[in-house]
């Protein structure tokens, strides 16, 4: 495995995070399959090998440029939903990022739980991200995934009103919980099929386990055929075979559950606010 030598990078400064409201909307809880496609997906084309890579919470060296070295050592591309005060903070990994041919996306300002937040404060986290992120590739985003994978119909809403296509994941190995780098890479072989999003963190603590099974997991793929593609060739693809399909009801569906952290309190998504560095 390529392990690189962490460049040292600016501390980051403090900014101002969003108040939330008192409560929040309904939070978007799945109880029946919902379908990929327009601007909410949670897989790609079924019928093709390809999966798409994503790294949330980053940049936070020194995994991400670890994570960086790996995807080039292997002709890989991949997503990364970036914090929009990382990327104030870390622009030079940015930067890498996007060179490589990664995407870099929007994962919010402070990583908030949007339900809790009012409609100015979501717009606040979507625009200053965005402006963030354009500032260091010269490109704008086009995907967001919402912290937590937590969003109503407001925060779909908005980000649409954005330009924003939001993106959640079928693939969950919870490598934030730091399980050990076997039970996420079988985690990761259990869940995958074709189209599969895939969500792992290069941020939000240490994500040493999660450098250490990517090799494996991208070894095990290119050698059963599958291809790793971006969001936007995952993307690109689906709407290809719908458009070519004679009825959309035969869109890919998102699983009945997506397994996830489990929704935060208050005073938790305060707490999570501090430890994404």
């Amino acid at each position: 495995m390529v392990t690189p030598t962490a460049s040292p990078e600016a501390t980051p400064t403090p900014s101002p995070v969003a108040t939330p409201t008192a409560s929040p909307d309904t939070v978007q809880k799945p109880t029946e399959p919902l379908p990929s496609g327009g601007n909410l997906f949670y897989n790609g084309n079924r019928a093709i090998p390809e999966i798409a890579l994503t790294f949330d919470d980053g940049p936070n060296p020194p995994y991400t440029d670890q994570i960086l070295a790996i995807l080039q050592h292997y002709g890989v591309h991949a997503t990364f939903f970036c914090v929009g005060r990382l990327v104030q903070a870390y622009p030079t990994l940015v930067e890498q990022e996007f060179t490589q041919g990664n995407l870099v996306e929007n994962h919010t300002w402070g990583h908030p739980y949007l339900p809790y937040l009012s409609g100015p404060s979501i717009i606040w986290q979507l625009t200053t991200t965005t402006n963030a992120i354009q500032g260091v590739t010269g490109v704008r985003p086009i995907f967001f995934r919402p912290p937590y994978g937590a969003f109503n119909a407001s925060v779909l809403a908005y980000a649409n009103q954005f330009g924003l296509t939001t993106i959640l994941w079928d693939v969950d190995p919870r490598d934030w919980s730091i399980p050990g780098v076997n039970v996420i890479v079988a985690r990761v072989r259990a869940q995958t099929q074709n189209g599969s999003i895939i969500l792992m963190h290069d941020g939000g603590g240490n994500r040493s386990q999660t450098v250490a099974a990517l090799p494996a997991i991208i070894e095990w793929y290119q050698q059963h055929g599958f291809r790793f593609v971006t969001l936007q060739q995952l993307v690109n693809d689906f709407n290809q075979k719908a458009a070519s399909s004679t009825s959309v009801t035969t869109l890919s569906s998102s699983p009945t559950s997506v397994e996830t952290a489990p929704v935060p309190t208050q005073s938790e998504v305060w707490r999570r606010r501090t430890d994404v560095v």
